[in-house]
Order: structure tokens, then C-alpha cells, then sequence
């Protein structure tokens, strides 16, 4: 966070207030075609939900009465994931050390937490990630590369990560096929003009709504699943119990 903040001064001093006009921008963005929100509207709409999907802010968007909804709940989402999965680090750390009976941990000024318990600071950060992308109301393929370096740097000999790294691996695979190849054809497509100038666009087919859907759902599962897997033993079965 440090580091953010001393590369961030430089800019703010040479441009002043309008480096903060990014948070104004993703506030007036509409809910992304791809985000989980939108997958859950789309299937709403073969049952009878008006949809539509507009162009705006440089993406394809998804409009419907209930979208002002999903956007405030996105938010919501946003915040409670971030604090919920802090949350749950911050009792697994106190959980670690309340563990070391025999203060084998020698602690000194150079040492981080991340360098003790190095792969439950992963897994958390992975979960952290991939929880804010999902309910997030922007989802852009590109988002997925930023978790799969990390993915690479955890050790696959318990079954729970084998299946978290299965799950999100299957969800980037779905993403090739959203984008580029069925995108144009399944996704968007129908395009019309509304007579104040917007391009519309009709809503995505069947077999673009399954993909999405699916992909949506692996990723959710596999948030999920390494999350538990970052909890100590015995903490898990406390939260179980």
C-alpha cells in the first residue's frame, strides 16, 4: 500500500484532482455483459425478463429493470468479500500463532507474516481476487491474468487445491471460448440503432447464456474452495462445527 501511494504523488501533484476522476468513472459504469450479475439476468430473460444490451464506457453492457439493483449490490458485494476474506485472515493468523505453545516463531523487525505462513497469505490473496472479480459488475477476460501467476507459486499435494486450480483453470478455458471466439456471433449480436443514437443489441443466445453461466459458477467454486483451504485445520472445523 506504501508503494501505491509514493508512486501515486508524483501524478497527483503534476495533475491534481483529476487523478481521482477514475473512481467517478467506474461509478457511472453500467453492469459488463460478462459479470456474474449479467449471466444471472440473461438466464431470467428465456423466462420472460426484458433485456437489452447497450455499448458504452468502451464494453458491452446489459440492461434490464433490475440492473440499478444488481449495480448496488455489486458494490455491497465488493465490500463484504474484501472485509470478509480479511476478516477471516486476520482470525487465522491469531489462530496460527495461538497454536505455537513452544514460541518457535522468532519474530524481529526484517520478518513478514507473509514470509511465515507464506502459502495461506496466498491462497488468501487468490481468493481475494477472484472473489472481487465475481461480483464485481465489471468482468473483463484480461482480469484472469492476474491470477494466474500466483496459481503457479502454490503447491498442489492436498486435494482441496487440485480442485480449486481444476475449477479456474476450466473457467479460463470457457473464457477462450467466450472471447474471441463465440463473442461476435453468440454474444453480441442483432444490432440496431435506438432513435436517440444508442446501439442496441439483442440478448446473447442459448448456448452464449450456458457458457457464461458455467464460467461464472467454476469461478465462484473455485473462490470458494481455496478459501476453505486457507483456513487452518483446526480452524475449518470449528467453522464447520
Amino acid at each position: 500500500m506504501g508503494a501505491i501511494v509514493i508512486l501515486f504523488i508524483p501524478f497527483y501533484l503534476w495533475e491534481g484532482n483529476p487523478c481521482f476522476d477514475f473512481f467517478i468513472y467506474h461509478k457511472d459504469r453500467y453492469l459488463k455483459l460478462e459479470s456474474t450479475y449479467s449471466s444471472i439476468l440473461i438466464i431470467f430473460h428465456f423466462i420472460g425478463l426484458p433485456v437489452k444490451m447497450t455499448y458504452g464506457f468502451g464494453a458491452y453492457n446489459l440492461e434490464s429493470f433490475l440492473t440499478p439493483l444488481c449495480l448496488k449490490i455489486s458494490t455491497i458485494m465488493v465490500i463484504v468479500v474484501f472485509l470478509g476474506i480479511a476478516f477471516i485472515l486476520i482470525k487465522s493468523i491469531r489462530f496460527f500463532f495461538s497454536k505455537d505453545e513452544n514460541n518457535s516463531i522468532d519474530l524481529d523487525k526484517s520478518t513478514k507474516l507473509a514470509q511465515i505462513i507464506a502459502h495461506p497469505f496466498l491462497y488468501f490473496t487468490i481468493a481475494m481476487l477472484l472473489g472481487s472479480i465475481c461480483v464485481s459488475k465489471v468482468f473483463s477476460p484480461q482480469y484472469l491474468l492476474w491470477v494466474v501467476p500466483m496459481f503457479s507459486l502454490i503447491h498442489f499435494r492436498m486435494k482441496e487445491i487440485k480442485v480449486a486450480a481444476a475449477l479456474f483453470l476450466f473457467a479460463c478455458l470457457f473464457t477462450t471460448f467466450i472471447f474471441p471466439y463465440l463473442y461476435f456471433s453468440e454474444f453480441v449480436r442483432g444490432r440496431t440503432e435506438s432513435p436517440a443514437g444508442m446501439l442496441v443489441l439483442e440478448a446473447p443466445s442459448i448456448l452464449a447464456t450456458n457458457i457464461l453461466f458455467v464460467r461464472n459458477m467454476l469461478l465462484i467454486g473455485s473462490t470458494i474452495t481455496i478459501l476453505f483451504f486457507a483456513l487452518p485445520r483446526g480452524l475449518r472445523y470449528n467453522v464447520n462445527g
